[in-house]
């Protein structure tokens, strides 16, 4: 549905357009009533007609039904405003409920326009108006040359299911990385109810861009996602949102910049860290996690990274790779301090997928297991595998128990699930297939994906313990969560769950990408062109 450009008073705010600090008036929708800011200092008069810039120049914005959201907008002038000038911004006020200019100097404003939490689900098109009058902006009868300028907006209200108040889960602690914990367990302690899974929101791309999401972490009842836009000719421009996990609003974003990748993000100490990488080199980022300001960027110049793996979180510090080709770093996240680099020539051209015990950092990648200490960043040992396969940089850590680290390799010949001593990282078994995920532990049971089927596998010695009927047809299953009940299993087309009593798949959904699970009990799957889906499991 879509509303006529029509503009209404209603959602009318005045501004005295001037230089100068960074005073805020406000609007509300239906009551025309405007706030006034007085200029610190008077600029000259301008020299030469004013022309604003607004930028996004047509915001495509998106919300969920039942729910209000705010977007921001800035406002450039080719030269200063004089006080005599006062600004004003106008809007449908059925659409748009209040909004806000804040001057930040002589020649920029920033406007924040909240949309209406009463619309039906559907997708609305209306035209925002900026002006600039000499007499009083409520009114405008006197408005400069140019005046009005046209935002045209576009506002998608998306559909939602469940919104139940969220609860933790006890034993569950927040999603701060992949795969759940430091050893890359895969293993979520708690017990779910199918038939009490239920959509619960989503976060959709604008599908007239080409976008690419980042897996999400999950914290404090927050959703950190990171995703880009590509164009042509530029490197993707990419943004880091915080979402509510109540509700699927955005509380913040920061535009991260034009990067060619950037690693999926890790959180600790009350900061997202984030790897990137592009033509001017490759850099380790830190931002707050309750504003979104950048704490500190590391930059290291003239380096670009081909690979990116996940960062690592273990004891408040992250692990990544970061520096010269082949370099893994460790950092202190609330300084952003780098505490030791290590190289090594086997990982050239990248592959830093690690896992750690809290004393040695492991990494399995083209036929080598490395083990460095995790204190020190020196090489504790480094072990042939003898594993016939040799696939590109291995995009999962090891997995984890008290003796082995279990991995999954492949290349066009073959693939093998295999267990490695943890002491040495020598070999202790494989089992040659057709494995395409990494394997999650619970106990002394794997579980992983192996010619289609679930299959649960003895951790001593890799013997079949069950395998579960064909999962259904389509892409690769490449992800597995593990509960006490269930184990999830993600495709790029579908994610579907076992159960652990039966072997049969008993719940599934048409929306494939890499999973994760809050500590309030939701699951979350991100596409990676398709954005996040939130399924309520209790």
């Amino acid at each position: 549905m879509s509303f006529p450009n029509m503009m209404a008073a209603a959602a009318l705010l005045t501004l005295a357009a001037c230089g100068g600090g960074g005073s805020t008036g406000t609007g509300n929708g239906g009551t025309g009533n405007g706030g006034t800011v007085t200029p610190p200092t008077t600029p000259p008069a301008p020299s030469e007609p004013i022309v604003l810039t607004l930028t996004p120049s047509a915001p495509a914005v998106a919300q969920n039904a039942g729910t209000a959201t705010t977007f921001t907008v800035s406002i450039k002038s080719n030269v200063a405003i004089p006080s005599t000038v006062n600004a004003a911004i106008a809007a449908k006020a059925d659409l748009f409920a209040n909004s806000s200019l804040t001057a930040l100097s002589a020649q920029e404003y920033e406007a924040r326009i909240t949309t209406s939490a009463a619309l039906l689900p559907g997708t609305y098109t209306s035209t925002i108006e900026v002006k600039l009058c000499t007499d009083a902006a409520a009114t405008c009868r006197l408005p400069l040359a140019g005046s009005p300028w046209q935002l045209p907006v576009t506002l998608t209200v998306k559909k939602v299911g469940t919104l139940s108040p969220l609860t933790a889960v006890a034993g569950l602690h927040a999603w701060t990385q992949p795969q759940y914990d430091a050893a890359r367990t895969g293993y979520v302690p708690a017990t779910f109810t199918p038939l009490a899974f239920n959509f619960r929101w989503s976060v959709d791309p604008d599908s007239s861009k080409p976008r690419r999401f980042n897996p999400v972490v999950i914290a404090d009842q927050r959703v950190y996602l990171i995703s880009s836009e590509t164009a042509a000719g530029t490197e993707p421009l990419w943004k880091l949102q915080s979402i509510e996990e109540s509700t699927g609003q955005e509380r913040w974003r920061a535009n991260l910049g034009n990067w060619s990748q950037i690693s999926a993000p890790v959180l600790a100490s009350g900061s997202v860290s984030l790897f990137s990488a592009g033509p001017a080199g490759n850099s380790y980022r830190l931002f707050n996690l309750a504003t979104g300001q950048p704490i500190s960027q590391a930059t290291n110049p003239g380096i670009v990274t081909a690979d990116y793996s996940a960062p690592l979180i273990s004891f408040d510090l992250v692990y990544g790779q970061y520096g010269d080709a082949g370099t893994l770093s460790k950092f202190e996240p609330a300084t952003g301090k780098r505490l030791w680099q290590f190289t090594d020539s086997r990982r050239a051209g990248g592959g830093w997928a690690v896992s750690t015990d809290g004393t040695l950092v492991y990494n399995y990648s083209q036929g080598w297991m490395l083990a460095i200490d995790a204190n020190s960043g020196t090489l504790a040992y480094a072990s042939a595998s003898f594993l016939p396969y040799f696939g590109g940089p291995a995009t999962m850590a090891p997995v984890l128990s008290a003796t082995q680290l279990f991995v999954t390799d492949s290349d066009s010949t073959g693939g093998a699930l295999a267990a490695f001593n943890i002491a040495t990282g020598k070999l202790n078994w494989q089992v040659q297939s057709s494995f395409t995920s990494y394997p999650a532990l619970v106990a002394d049971v794997l579980y992983a994906i192996n010619g289609g089927k679930l299959e649960a596998r003895s951790a001593a010695t890799g013997a079949p313990l069950w395998s579960s009927p064909a999962l259904g047809a389509g892409s690769p299953y490449t992800q597995v969560l593990a509960t006490d009940n269930l184990v999830f299993a993600a495709s790029q087309s579908r994610v579907v769950a076992v159960d652990l009593a039966t072997h049969a798949v008993v719940w599934e959904y048409a929306a494939g990408g890499s999973m994760a699970i809050s500590e309030n009990g939701i699951l979350y799957i991100t596409h990676p062109t398709n954005g996040v889906v939130a399924i309520n499991l209790r």
